[in-house]
């Protein structure tokens, strides 16, 4: 009894003396965090909620390492940063785990629990809303994704440091298909990627070239050959290769005729490294997207050229569109869609009067009568028509005079936003559309208009709009539209549109990545940007722990 004693003693010393290290802790966090700077007052908040325990440390209360338990954890996703395309070098997490092998006492162990919950915020930030800011990218006008301190804190307190940040993951397949594909392409990477291949000029299918065995290593190194199946005569270009290299410029936004060209050599030649920062790079906008609604919305991908319409998350409606011409760009932008108008007036904006159809009338007199066009005072079905001959064309032709008067374009068939428009008004001026220019949707890289978006498949697109308002379906919008029936049909719901630009994406068909070029250089602007950062992270301090 008396041995049992003894041990109990020196036991109720040794809590007391933790509870007495713990109590010094506490007192050193109350002190440190008395008047926080405003990066701090989540934190400050935190740990008053906890009542000044620790968080990261707490480990040393049972004479455990302080880098074990939550810290540990913190260690560990920051060293995986990559795996989410996030750079490792901004978080320094080879300096913050020397620092947690040190011997801390009280002071030390605050200044720790602080430094940590910083680091964690950080990168719960990046993971969130991404670590670089839209706002210093030309062209994205596109609110972040928000960023709630206090709450990453409590998914921290209430589910551990991995569920927190799984759960503060931009939540869309999108994300989900784009972090997947870029595990594949790292292990294509760690085996070696893919070698470089050169001909001359053009091959095509049948054609027997020596440079086929290597396209074909290619091809199976990228997936788009299961095997190679070239038998005895490998330099022949044999069907199997025809349909992978189909398969490859489907992929890689190219016309799939199946013709070895200069345009499918360049794609080729792209390493996995350079695949890599681009899916890390669209990785990065993704994150900068607000999580999409749960009720209806469309969202058209730029780059891709292709609008998709969802409810909840189930995709209804595809179909391809044309953008902006490069000095024309669309931008990426998010607005509601609150009507359609069917037969609509083009009204010509004033850059296009003074830039293009000014000069033609001018060498044209005739050349609005040929394309249907009016000048009116305003806008109306009974505006006032103004007699085009008098005016003075030739002072309006790219000039910087504006036009004083409306040119439009009556509607028709060949009028240049087709039969319906789709409406979301903005200070862009863009819009949804259709055209009379069908041919273009056959082409692979769409980057014709003035910044609108024409859409392929407008009385699909309005069918879509108009569900569940009981005197509008397909077959009624058809009739309105081959009846010359101006209409302007008001949404009993606005419908949120979303524009945005990715050039790396997984198709939600075949879970397979497509790449795109770079259309506006948006990726060249992000490239620039990410690599400032890095270096100021390289050159910058220890952090102090």
């Amino acid at each position: 009894m008396a041995a049992l004693a003894a041990l109990a003693a020196v036991a109720l010393g040794a809590c007391a003396e933790r509870d007495a290290g713990l109590q010094d802790v506490r007192a050193a966090l109350i002190e440190q965090l008395r008047q926080p700077q405003d990066q701090d007052r989540a934190i400050a908040a935190f740990y008053a909620g906890r009542d000044h325990e620790p968080f990261w440390t707490r480990a040393n209360d049972n004479g455990g390492d302080a880098a074990a338990g939550p810290a540990q954890a913190l260690l560990e996703q920051l060293r995986s940063a990559d795996a989410r395309g996030l750079p490792r070098a901004p978080y320094k997490p080879e300096s913050v785990a020397a620092q947690l092998g040190l011997r801390m006492d009280p002071t030390l162990r605050a200044q720790t629990e602080i430094a940590l919950s910083r680091v964690y915020l950080r990168y719960a930030g990046d993971v969130t809303q991404g670590h670089t800011d839209p706002a210093d990218v030309d062209g994205w006008l596109i609110p972040r994704r928000p960023f709630d301190p206090a709450q990453a804190l409590i998914l921290l307190d209430e589910h551990g440091v991995d569920d927190a940040i799984e759960a503060l993951e931009p939540r869309t397949d999108d994300y989900r298909r784009l972090v997947a594909a870029r595990r594949e392409l790292v292990r294509r990477i760690q085996e070696g990627g893919w070698e470089t291949v050169q001909y001359e000029g053009v091959i095509e299918p049948g054609e027997q070239d020596p440079v086929l065995p290597k396209i074909r290593q290619r091809l199976l190194a990228g997936g788009e050959l299961a095997r190679d199946e070239s038998g005895d005569d490998p330099q022949r270009y044999d069907e199997a290769t025809v349909a992978a290299v189909k398969d490859f410029q489907r992929r890689h936004g190219i016309a799939d005729d199946g013709v070895l060209g200069p345009e499918v050599q360049a794609m080729l030649n792209v390493s996995a490294e350079q695949r890599l920062e681009q899916v890390d790079w669209n990785l990065e906008r993704l994150r900068w997207l607000p999580d999409p609604p749960q009720s209806r919305h469309v969202a058209v991908n730029l780059a891709g050229f292709r609008l998709r319409a969802f409810d909840g998350d189930e995709v209804v409606l595809s179909m391809p569109v044309i953008v902006g011409k490069e000095r024309h760009a669309t931008p990426a932008f998010a607005d509601e869609i609150e009507y359609l108008q069917i037969n609509p007036y083009w009204n010509v904006p004033d850059s296009i009067i003074v830039n293009e159809i000014a000069p033609k009338v001018v060498d044209d007199p005739d050349y609005l009568r040929a394309n249907d066009m009016e000048v009116v005072r305003e806008p109306g079905p009974n505006a006032e028509s103004i007699d085009p001959a008098g005016i003075d064309w030739a002072r309006y032709a790219g000039s910087g005079d504006d036009f004083p008067y409306l040119l439009r374009q009556r509607p028709g068939p060949e009028n240049a936003l087709g039969r319906i428009k789709f409406m979301f008004p903005n200070r862009h001026a863009i819009y949804l559309h259709d055209t009379p220019a069908g041919h273009l949707f056959d082409e692979v890289q769409r980057t014709f208009s003035h910044g609108c978006i024409r859409v392929r498949d407008p009385v699909e697109l309005a069918d879509y709009l108009l569900d569940g308002q009981p005197d509008w379906d397909a077959e009624r919008v058809r009739e309105a539209v081959d009846g010359g029936e101006r209409s302007r049909i008001a949404l009993d719901d606005k419908v949120p549109v979303r524009l945005y630009y990715l050039t790396a994406w997984v198709d939600e068909d075949d879970e397979r990545i497509s790449f795109r070029r770079d259309i506006y250089g948006h990726d060249e602007r992000l490239r620039a940007r990410v690599d400032a950062l890095r270096q100021r992270a390289d050159a910058g301090t220890k952090p102090q722990v």
